[in-house]
């Protein structure tokens, strides 16, 4: 008999699918000691996830928490069973031994992967749990762990962050200011790996260094909020910046291989770099709080610029024959902005919040604008019409969606989108 609240329809299906998954979830604990039966028992699990995700998606959902709580603490011995190497002992003895071998640490990561391709987005504790994990994991030195492994973290990384496989959709966990250590700690872990495989040279990984980078775009994107992302504004445009002058100079100082001339790193970077700038400081809180301040700096020039940058992209994608008419200058660029500042608790409530007042507005948007005029014109010229082009959106974005905070870099931008009018997009 169903619970009280829950369809029989329902808790049908959810008794459908633990039939199917409790043998071989136990499986996996009979397996713990042994790493190739614990690849085969993953292996059957993975399998068994993925012929449920077709045949019965609903009960597969019911039973999700169920069907992570073995494979959580699987990545846990992932982590234990490389970190306690060298001592010869671990704080606590790994649940899963087995996870020693990077063929069944492999497995479980793959496993969890599958899993959450199939329900629903992770929320709350069980977000955090994961993302925590899959962030220890993708921490892990060279030495400890194989490219393999770190790269199947750093896959259950971007699962975690994502909405039913598609698009990340926001997180209030993760906008919690009780969990922004764990997100600043995520965005230095994605940021290290992203760097270290350029640190290598020759012998690092441009594939690991994509999926860094990505993890932290859609990190970015699952905060969501310009009040919780504030405090890691200056180390994330630092490091974004860092990483496309490695791709810009790449073309150039450098050979043009290894990870550092990865078109698809570049790409990430550029995209996580405006998705922050967006968020932070758009044009609905930007312009109400730096006109307040009576100082509103270079809005309307900036405006300006970003519909002559929109009539330039309306003529590459028009053909030369069309004569677009420019949109007109948003002038209620304040429309949705909040009543008041960002406001900062008492002392040791908020240690890692920022206010995001007009003081802040401007010594980052001046940040960022060194940054922007050293890392856009090599990027212009580069090779790969992908990287041009993803410059191009970005920049666009920019002027048309931040021009107020950023009116000091609408001529490197608006610069960018013109020396984009020669190439020839596929659409």
């Amino acid at each position: 008999m169903a619970p009280p609240g829950v369809q029989p329809e329902m808790m049908a299906h959810k008794e459908a699918a633990f039939a199917v998954l409790q043998p071989v979830s136990t499986a996996l604990l009979a397996a713990k000691e042994h790493a190739k039966e614990l690849a085969t028992a993953l292996h059957r699990l993975r399998v068994t996830i993925n012929g449920l995700g077709a045949s019965n998606r609903e009960g597969l959902a019911a039973c999700a928490e169920y069907t992570l709580f073995p494979l959580t603490f699987l990545l846990d011995s992932i982590v234990q069973t490389r970190t306690s190497e060298g001592t010869g002992r671990a704080e606590q003895p790994p649940a899963f031994p087995a996870a020693a071998a990077d063929g069944a640490a492999e497995a479980a990561l793959a496993a969890v992967v599958v899993l959450l391709s199939h329900v629903p987005p992770l929320a709350g504790p069980g977000l955090l749990r994961v993302l925590d994990v899959a962030v220890r994991i993708a921490a892990l030195p060279r030495v400890a762990a194989s490219e393999e492994v770190r790269s199947g973290a750093l896959a259950v990384a971007a699962a975690a962050l994502l909405a039913d496989g598609s698009d990340p959709a926001p997180a209030p966990a993760l906008r919690s200011t009780q969990n922004a250590a764990m997100v600043g700690h995520s965005i230095s872990v994605f940021m290290q790996v992203a760097k270290g495989e350029i640190a290598v040279g020759q012998a690092g990984s441009g594939r690991l260094r994509v999926e860094a980078l990505r993890c932290l775009r859609l990190l970015v994107q699952t905060v969501g909020d310009g009040d919780a992302l504030a405090f890691f504004v200056p180390g994330l445009v630092s490091g974004l910046g860092a990483a496309l002058h490695a791709a810009g100079a790449s073309q150039s100082t450098q050979s043009r291989s290894g990870p550092a001339a990865s078109c698809a790193a570049a790409g990430e970077a550029i995209a996580a770099l405006v998705t922050v700038l967006r968020l932070v400081m758009p044009d609905s809180y930007a312009a109400p709080v730096l006109h307040a301040d009576g100082r509103p700096g270079g809005a309307v020039g900036a405006a300006a610029g970003a519909a002559d940058a929109r009539a330039a992209l309306q003529l590459m994608a028009l053909g030369p024959s069309v004569d677009p008419t420019p949109e007109p200058a948003n002038e209620s660029a304040g429309s949705n902005a909040p009543g008041s500042n960002a406001k900062t608790g008492s002392a040791g409530e908020q240690p890692l919040k920022a206010e995001r007042s007009a003081a802040w507005l401007r010594e980052t948007a001046a940040r960022v604008t060194k940054i922007l005029q050293t890392v856009v014109p090599p990027l212009c010229d580069h090779p790969q019409s992908s990287v041009r082009a993803a410059l191009t959106t970005g920049v666009l974005q920019l002027l048309t969606e931040c021009p107020v905070a950023l009116g000091g870099a609408v001529e490197v931008l608006l610069g960018a989108v013109l020396a984009a009018a020669p190439d020839q997009w596929p659409h």
